[in-house]
């Protein structure tokens, strides 16, 4: 496998008919998993317009018009530049004679020099600056979206491990906290949302509604904060034993993950490009985890979502497009 690594970081045959014939390929899947998916459509605008010029506004697989543009240059730019030694984190997890598997990949990856291009660096979130609301349109069946956008703390940060409890306390489990007042107690929506995603610039924390096409803009938010309200004032999902069930769910899934190399490698290097600490990956995170208490908890629901501005983002059906209200 160290062969194969090392060979395709130098050895990549790149020539006008292998580009021709990857950009009609990538061409077709972008038309069969985002044209032909309304969803997918929306992305593309959606996260343009909610994220801006900061590097999470454009989605990774690119455009047609990104695809056309990329020429044997350009490509073999990329390639030579990028595809380096120094850009590269390198792990290797399970029964390996270490000094022995370290000389071997020094052999094999040590003479790959070259010019190096360094990636540029992603902005943490906190430093962006949001839009207030995102008015998107797409043609989506007869409902209208509401979501509410808070961000997080970077997994540098130490507010990080109660903020990934809380969101774990708040949505990890069977039910959905949002979700259990605003559809099943209040019956105000069709369906209810909680997104919770850990970025290496930070993290996002979201709740959703989906409602009849009825609802108005204004009443859909007006429900959304209400029920961000609620689940502030009576906090049944912020007790000492949602914590408890909470930091047992965390702990067992970074526990089962060593039981797997590819996963267990997978943590190694996200704690160490992330993080800056490999260890976290090797019982650090467990034992973050079991330190976080429900004040801690609680101090994060008030200072990444009480005290925050989050970004109002509504979907509607209509002819596609996507608008910034500051």
């Amino acid at each position: 496998m160290l062969v194969f690594e090392a060979d395709r970081m130098r050895n990549l045959v790149l020539d006008a008919e292998n580009l021709e014939n990857e950009k009609k390929i990538v061409t077709e899947e972008l038309r069969l998993r985002t044209e032909n998916d309304p969803v997918s459509r929306l992305l593309d605008p959606a996260f343009h317009a909610i994220f801006g010029d900061h590097p999470y506004g454009h989605l990774p697989a690119g455009t047609k018009e990104d695809l056309a543009a990329a020429d044997l240059a350009l490509v073999q730019k990329f390639y030579n530049g990028y595809y380096h030694p120094a850009n590269m984190h390198l792990v290797i997890a399970g029964p390996v004679d270490g000094p022995a598997t370290m000389a071997r990949v020094q052999e094999l990856f040590g003479p790959l020099g070259g010019e190096r291009l360094e990636p540029p660096a992603i902005p943490d979130l906190a430093s962006h600056d949001f839009p207030s609301r995102v008015l998107l349109q797409e043609d989506i069946p007869p409902i209208k979206v509401a979501a509410l956008m808070y961000i997080g703390p970077t997994m540098r940060d130490p507010d990080y491990w109660a903020f990934k409890v809380m969101t774990e306390m708040l949505a990890g489990g069977e039910l959905d906290a949002f979700r259990e007042e605003l559809v099943t107690e209040r019956s105000k929506a069709i369906e209810a949302m909680t997104v919770a995603e850990t970025l290496r610039s930070g993290s996002v924390l979201a709740f959703a509604s989906i409602n009849l096409p009825f609802r108005s803009e204004r009443r859909a938010f007006k429900l959304l904060h209400q029920t961000r309200d609620t689940l502030t004032e009576e906090a049944g999902w912020m007790t000492q034993a949602k914590l408890d069930t909470a930091k047992r769910r965390l702990l067992r899934q970074s526990l089962e993950r060593r039981y797997y190399a590819e996963s267990q490698a997978d943590a190694l290097g996200q704690a160490y490009a992330w993080q800056g600490d490999e260890t976290f990956a090797m019982g650090g995170a467990s034992a973050a985890i079991d330190e976080v208490t429900l004040e801690q908890v609680q101090a994060a629901w008030l200072k990444y979502v009480v005290q925050a501005e989050p970004v109002e983002i509504f979907v509607k059906k209509g002819e596609p497009k996507a608008e910034e209200v500051q």
